[in-house]
């Protein structure tokens, strides 16, 4: 009997690959960088950030670290991830996506996301953003998720409050 339970289980395991240890992560909205560098430079607030900027929207890429990989009967990617904003702004809503960029074994590289979610107007509670899943090309991948929060309006800043990611 503990011959059959052990190549069960074994068994199991690589016909599940690495699906059966999937990953669920948040990260503070401090992991989130510039896209590029003459973009608003995120304030850091606890380890929320938040756009200083009365006039210019701040554009920020949240990096998603990678756990995982292809398995037997398992095709790597990410099963959901959202993003917690504070929309503070009443002409402008905060806006977050998905995405990934891979390089084949040619040197190809493919840019792929989910779409864009944004923020249901001006409000001081913590708004989610759901933004979907992503299968990836290949393990030849990174992926993170890209956002824009608008400018403070009337004094009042718009937050990155957190990401999560379950891949």
């Amino acid at each position: 009997m503990k011959k059959v339970t052990f190549i069960l289980a074994v068994l199991a395991y690589f016909l599940l690959g690495t699906e059966s240890f999937a990953q669920q992560s948040i990260w503070p909205g401090s992991q989130c960088v510039q896209w590029t560098a003459g973009d608003v430079v995120p304030t850091l607030n606890g380890s929320a950030i938040y756009n200083s900027s009365a006039s210019a929207s701040m554009r920020v890429d949240c990096p998603i670290e990678r756990n995982d990989f292809s398995g037997f009967l398992h095709t790597p990617g990410i099963d959901s991830a959202w993003v917690s904003v504070i929309d503070m702004n009443y002409s402008a809503d905060a806006r977050c996506g998905l995405g990934s960029l891979s390089v084949s074994s040619t040197g190809v590289w493919t840019y792929v996301t989910s779409g864009s979610a944004f923020s249901a107007g001006a409000s001081s509670g913590s708004q989610t953003l759901n933004l979907g899943a992503l299968t990836f090309p290949n393990d030849r991948v990174h992926s993170f998720i890209g956002c824009i929060i608008p400018p403070s309006y009337a004094g009042n800043v718009s937050y990155l409050v957190n990401y999560y990611v379950n891949q």
